[in-house]
């Protein structure tokens, strides 16, 4: 089957945009939000404020490139880039990073983690939710975290920008970009296009041209009818307490608040330049935006299509991905300190594998899942460490870290225990991540 790389480019999926959020049979006049609200009144984990951003590079980045330079190690292995010192001592990143350089003290660099899958679709599995689909489709943390804990009276709870581009033939849930099994109550909220450009819009919203304010209330008032009616089917159906997910999504439809998160209009010009004027920096400011407004879990994916999977070229491609990186994760980091909620967010940094140790013949790297980095800052994160090593030979030479670990690391700074058990939309009890041991040396005593 083909995939990815050269496959994936050839045909990218084209993905109806109100797929994900479709309220309720009646459709409401055409409004679609309901898959993006959760009943939250089961399995709260916690009452804490904790919150988390995922910074995803789809593709898969150069470990060497970036955050794991080999300085001293063959012009092969090492690559174009000249490594940096950072603000941690004996750290250095790429020399392309040379503002985020500046946040390491505040960082995590996981330089050991591995999984076994060299394939991009389902290599997210691993890095996203810790596991692979089997006789379950397996939520990603942003769903989870959907789940387990309470919401914002106001705001939806987890939201992805912008929406990926999937691989041709392989759907949203098997990107691990829905809520799966859990049920689409938890699914992303997704709004249409890219931040900072014009095409983005919460279309879904909104009432559309061709329904007034007196037939939606008509209309809410008879869904109301049917919801009751159907609320009848006992406890453990889907569409138990349905009516208090159509209430929130008409309570989103009519706030100012969801409308003006959403909105970059007010950040003062020196910021959005920080950032970066590109569809990922744009996407980095409005996730702290969401975060400030109450999101508990924001995924920013790459807006370019698997731009990390430089097979060829990479003193070009990292140059040009990773000055865009540099400029959004610093300023992100930054952002979050100085507004005094980094110690509340969680900020991951990863894609779904790393690159060949050696350079292929046409300047770029291929895939490797055997060792590569991840970055966390945050929230229950003891930053200024380096956890693990990895050698000349691309394998971990210290404390190597399986990708499942790392996420129940994530999960363990956030307050969620990973050893938890959840119940699917049909009733089904199963344990978040099994086997699982979180670092306990990369996350804070309080945790």
């Amino acid at each position: 089957m083909e995939y990815g790389c050269s496959g994936a480019r050839q045909a990218v999926r084209q993905v109806d945009r109100r797929r994900f959020l479709t309220v309720g049979a009646l459709g409401l006049g055409g409004l679609t939000l309901a898959d993006a609200l959760s009943l939250r009144e089961a399995g709260a984990a916690s009452k804490d404020d904790y919150a988390a951003i995922l910074l995803w590079l789809t593709g898969g980045p150069s470990q060497f490139d970036t955050f794991d330079p080999k300085p001293d190690s063959p012009t092969e292995v090492k690559g174009p880039f000249e490594a940096i010192p950072t603000s941690l001592d004996g750290c250095r990143f790429g020399e392309v990073f040379e503002k985020s350089a500046k946040h390491a003290h505040r960082m995590a660099v996981m330089r050991s983690v591995y999984h076994p899958l060299d394939h991009h679709v389902l290599a997210q599995g691993w890095m996203t939710a810790g596991r692979q689909h089997d006789t379950m489709n397996y939520p990603p943390m942003g769903s989870v975290m959907a789940r387990v804990k309470p919401q914002n009276p106001v705001m939806p709870s987890f939201v992805t920008v912008p929406r990926l581009k999937g691989i041709t033939g392989y759907d949203e849930t098997q990107h691990y970009q829905t809520a799966g099994d859990l049920g689409p109550a938890f699914n992303p909220l997704i709004p249409d296009g890219v931040p900072g450009e014009k095409d983005f819009a919460l279309r879904d919203m909104s009432l559309p041209d061709d329904v007034n304010a007196k037939r939606f209330a008509r209309r809410s008032r008879l869904l109301q009818q049917v919801n009751r009616s159907a609320a009848n089917n006992g406890p453990k159906s889907p569409n138990t307490k349905m009516e208090a997910i159509y209430d929130k999504a008409l309570e989103l439809v009519h706030s100012s608040a969801v409308h003006g998160a959403f909105g970059l209009g007010g950040e003062p010009d020196k910021l959005r330049d920080s950032y970066g004027r590109n569809g990922f920096g744009q996407s980095c400011l409005l996730a702290r935006r969401l975060v400030e407004n109450g999101v508990r879990f924001v995924t920013v994916n790459w807006p370019d299509f698997y731009a990390w999977d430089q097979h060829s070229n990479i003193k070009d491609g990292v140059k040009k991905t990773g000055s865009v990186l540099d400029a959004a994760l610093s300023s992100l980091l930054e952002d979050l300190s100085q507004r005094g909620m980094l110690k509340r967010t969680l900020v991951m940094v990863m894609g779904e594998f790393g690159r060949t140790p050696r350079m292929n013949p046409s300047g770029g790297r291929d895939h490797w899942t055997h060792g590569m980095t991840v970055l966390m800052a945050g929230a229950g994160i003891q930053g200024g460490q380096v956890w693990g090593a990895t050698g000349d030979d691309g394998y971990p030479s210290d404390r190597p870290l399986h990708a499942r670990d790392m996420v129940a690391t994530a999960y363990q700074a956030i307050g969620i225990n990973p050893h938890a058990e959840v119940e699917t939309i049909s009733g089904r009890p199963y344990q978040l991540l099994q086997n699982c041991q979180p670092v306990r040396a990369v996350l804070q005593s309080r945790v």
